[in-house]
């Protein structure tokens, strides 16, 4: 505190003699010293930054590991299982189960398409829809990440009673359905 009241007398060009120096320390010392409230309030966790830097860690590691056991990224395995589930489903319906934007649901159906892991069937309906499926090799990479996916959770679990993990559960649910 001492120091900052000496920076702000900097501020207007004036370098505070040692008389200055003295009644200011001795100010403070006697403000904090006479101080009865809380010196260290706990600050609330910063959620926001922290669940931001949760989930980009999460994510460059899931990929990683994804990517060197399979050679598939985690959102395209997140394709690969909703197609899993849903065979033929459209590509918006793919950018919105994904939550990704539908430029870029193209360019990833692409570079999967490429990769040989979907294919894309144009509908007998209307020629403009293309309907996505998961080759037989996304399938089986979409069944041989199960489990990697499974000893990732548990790492990600370790050390949390059932009911810690409860909470945190409730808290991510409630962030979906408020954002």
């Amino acid at each position: 505190m001492t120091s900052k009241v000496l920076h702000r007398l900097r501020y207007f060009n004036t370098e505070p003699s040692v008389e200055v120096r003295i009644c200011v320390t001795s100010c403070v010392t006697s403000y904090v010293s006479n101080y009865d409230g809380p010196v260290n309030v706990p600050r609330k966790p910063r959620l926001f930054h922290l669940m931001s830097l949760a989930q980009h860690r999460l994510f460059k590691f899931t990929d990683s590991t994804f990517k060197e056991a399979l050679g598939v990224s985690h959102t395209q395995l997140g394709v690969l299982w909703m197609l899993e589930s849903k065979p033929g489903v459209m590509l918006k319906d793919v950018s919105d189960q994904m939550g990704i934007n539908a430029s870029a649901i193209t360019a990833l159906i692409g570079r999967m398409e490429d990769a040989g892991l979907v294919r894309r069937e144009l509908s007998d309906e209307d020629g403009r829809v293309a309907h996505i499926f998961a080759t037989k090799e996304g399938l089986a990479k979409a069944v041989a990440a199960r489990p990697i996916l499974s000893q990732l959770n548990s790492r990600l679990l370790a050390d949390f009673s059932d009911r810690e993990i409860a909470a945190v559960a409730r808290f991510l649910n409630t962030i979906l359905e408020r954002f």
